[in-house]
């Protein structure tokens, strides 16, 4: 994938060429070894001082052994000491050969004597007594070599070996060394891929198939999802069948749930006990409710599956949890706290703290049974998001709270407007920590969905406390009142159900929403300045422990559009020096709404990054994949209109295909490149994702590296089908 334009895929050039001058360590070298040498020397200019280096030091070898902290005195004397061995040798050259013969001894002593106060060793003295003549000669280089000795002493030994390689393709092909590194990094890398795919036929020819692979796996995971609905319905009615329609009480079961006078539950179960708890599979139940109906007993259930357990006290679950042979514990635990409000919950004294208590009070001091459940197991994390039409409705949530690890499709299509509106009331007055001004504009901007709505939206207004809840719902009173239409509009669209599901028109606080969506909501902050001219900082519920996470479950309810009418401007609302992070959060969601709002996307993404500065910000250029530009290049010479790394997070595509008017994406394409191995498991990579991606409505195409190198003009052909 990083090398999809090779070379010599397409020359005629005689490969033994390169063969022949392309040692076998760096044939088999490391790849990434390779692929570093290549960017070292992608610097012509290094690349052409470590090669003058290697040419002095063939010339003279010996300058290696010159000791480095010679003063400028003893480098004169060092050249003064060769000059005159060179006198000396040159009349010792002139005597008869046996005198020659038993002299040499005698003349390599006085040169190792006269030198070596000056070198580090002895490595090349041989050199220096047969090549004497170049002695004072290579004098003329010694600045130039310690001048580059260091840009080449960092050099690893690839690397040496990767540039004296570089520098004999160049004499032999008769091309620039800057040609030379390209085209030997290229060589290698075709002879890494042609040994894997000789070696490895049987695999190769799996990545080939690797599609069509992906394919029936998934058509085997829905095809088993399908068997296994079809089985559990069958055991079920087979279990009702057999345990209750065939008992000898059935006709008692039946006229006593079919009587006017109505048995309790408690009283139906205690009766019926023994036909019910065996031929009723599945029962729905709180945990109350479990402990006041059922009897207690160990196993009464295969499995126990509790869901919102962030709102449950660990107390409360502890008879239920006993009734099952397993458990699975199910929640957010950065939604909503379980509520003291009712009975509360169990508490303890310091008499209570004997050694028998001490494990029951531990688990006590955790807030829930989802909190007690993630100190004492391994978590698993739900991470695909599927409510949001549009990632800026979820992004805030995902980077404040989740620290980025919701998988957010990327939107289809650019919104008409931006997904979320700050309105900003001029007027809005805080009296009796409530804002009629605001309640008004609420009823105005409910009025104005009402009449503009072109898919019969659902919609819902969230407040920040009790006392503008109320208020907003005596104005919209007031305007039922003065007008007939509109009361039968939002009488109807209270009271609206889908298929058995309350989905109609609600006002509610902060306190209230955990599960609600709705396609549009409406936040009503109330928060403005009192008579006096003061803002008073009375956040209510946000501002307690805890607070943050209702603010979580508020600002995650909508599914196209969120407004927000509010008095204040964000930066009016001073909270640095609060205690809890609550308000904190809240401003900061309302400075990430008003930059969304006003189309300041890279001023939105500041504020996310803020929320995951250990890890790389998400507006970060990704690593450069040569793999994607070759196909972005591809497909721009068609004349496609491409955008990259198009999404925020884990879950975005490397190219994007636009329709012609920039408006939609029409297709997404993958390259298996850093996004694609960020995924951790193959099921997630090539089957969890697409199916996610289908879900969301896009349209999807996968490169694969291996077929990029092999045929592109056959990829090129896939994605242009894909676009019919």
């Amino acid at each position: 994938q990083e090398n999809p334009e090779n070379y010599f895929k397409s020359t005629e050039e005689d490969l033994k060429i390169y063969f022949d001058n392309i040692p076998k360590s760096l044939l088999f070298a490391p790849y990434e070894d390779i692929k570093e040498a290549k960017k070292v020397f992608s610097n012509e200019k290094h690349l052409n001082n470590c090669a003058r280096y290697q040419k002095i030091v063939l010339e003279y070898p010996w300058l290696e052994s010159v000791k480095d902290n010679l003063s400028l005195l003893q480098k004169q004397q060092l050249k003064q000491k060769f000059g005159e061995f060179a006198e000396l040798q040159n009349e010792f050259l002139k005597k008869n050969w046996f005198a020659r013969l038993f002299g040499q001894i005698k003349q390599k002593a006085i040169l190792r004597k006269s030198i070596k106060q000056f070198f580090a060793n002895r490595k090349h003295f041989s050199k220096m007594y047969k090549n004497y003549t170049k002695l004072v000669p290579s004098f003329d280089y010694f600045e130039e070599f310690n001048q580059l000795k260091p840009e080449y002493s960092v050099l690893s030994d690839i690397q040496k070996t990767y540039l004296t390689t570089i520098q004999k393709l160049a004499s032999v092909v008769s091309k620039s060394t800057t040609d030379c590194n390209n085209l030997l990094y290229d060589f290698v890398v075709l002879n890494y891929i042609d040994t894997f795919e000789t070696h490895n036929r049987l695999i190769v020819s799996d990545i080939k198939n690797y599609s069509y692979i992906v394919a029936q796996v998934a058509s085997a995971i829905n095809k088993k999802k399908e068997l296994t609905k079809d089985k559990l319905k069958a055991n079920l009615q087979s279990a009702i069948t057999a345990q209750i329609t065939r008992s000898k009480r059935y006709s008692e079961i039946l006229r006593i749930a079919q009587s006017k006078r109505k048995w309790s539950v408690n009283k139906f179960i205690q009766k019926f006990g023994f036909e019910l708890l065996r031929g009723i599979k599945v029962w729905l139940m709180t945990p109350e409710t479990v402990s006041e109906v059922l009897p207690l007993e160990n196993g009464l259930f295969d499995i126990v599956v509790f869901d919102e357990a962030s709102q449950i006290y660990i107390e409360k679950g502890i008879p239920t949890i006993a009734r099952g042979s397993q458990v699975v514990i199910s929640g957010d635990h950065k939604q909503l706290r379980p509520s003291s409000l009712g009975f509360g919950r169990t508490t303890y004294t310091e008499d209570d703290e004997d050694e028998e208590n001490l494990d029951t009070n531990a688990a006590l001091e955790e807030e829930s049974l989802l909190d007690l459940a993630r100190f004492k197991y391994k978590e698993v994390l739900l991470n695909y998001h599927y409510r949001a039409k549009y990632a800026e409705l979820i992004n805030f949530s995902n980077y404040a709270f989740y620290k980025g690890r919701l998988n957010v499709a990327p939107n289809l299509e650019t919104p008409a407007e931006p997904p979320i509106k700050f309105i900003k009331i001029n007027n809005g007055v805080w009296v009796n920590r409530s804002n009629k001004q605001e309640a008004q504009k609420v009823v105005e901007l409910v009025k104005h969905i009402f009449a503009t709505r072109q898919h019969e939206e659902t919609f819902g207004v969230i407040t920040f406390n009790s006392a503008q809840r109320d208020l907003i719902l005596d104005e919209l009173d007031d305007e039922c009142a003065k007008d007939p239409a509109f009361a039968t509009a939002y009488n109807k669209e209270t009271v609206r159900r889908d298929n058995g599901e309350d989905i109609g028109f609600f006002v509610k606080n902060i306190e209230n929403v955990q599960g609600d969506e709705r396609d549009i909501i409406i936040f009503s902050l109330s928060y403005a300045r009192n008579a006096e001219g003061k803002i008073v900082r009375n956040f209510g519920w946000l501002n307690q422990l805890g607070g943050e996470n209702r603010l979580n479950v508020a600002i995650s309810r909508a599914k196209k559009k969120i407004y927000i009418v509010s008095s204040l401007e964000p930066n009016e609302l001073v909270t640095n020096d609060l205690k809890n992070e609550g308000p904190k959060l809240f401003r900061k969601y309302l400075d990430y709404s008003l930059a969304i709002s006003e189309g300041n996307e890279k001023l939105a993404r500041s504020i996310l990054n803020g929320f995951i500065a250990e890890a790389k910000p998400i507006e970060e250029e990704q690593k450069r994949n040569i793999l994607v530009d070759s196909v972005q290049k591809n497909l721009e010479n068609l004349g496609y209109n491409i955008k990259r790394d198009v999404g925020i997070g884990n879950y975005k595509f490397d190219l994007a295909i636009m329709d012609s008017e920039g408006s939609k994406y029409i297709l997404g394409i993958e390259c298996d490149g850093s996004i694609y191995q960020g995924k951790t498991t193959a099921r997630e990579r090539d089957i969890s994702s697409a199916a996610y991606y289908k879900a969301r409505g896009w349209n999807t195409y996968r490169v694969w590296s291996n077929e990029w190198w092999h045929n592109k003009e056959k990829v090129m052909s896939d994605i242009q089908e894909k676009l019919i």
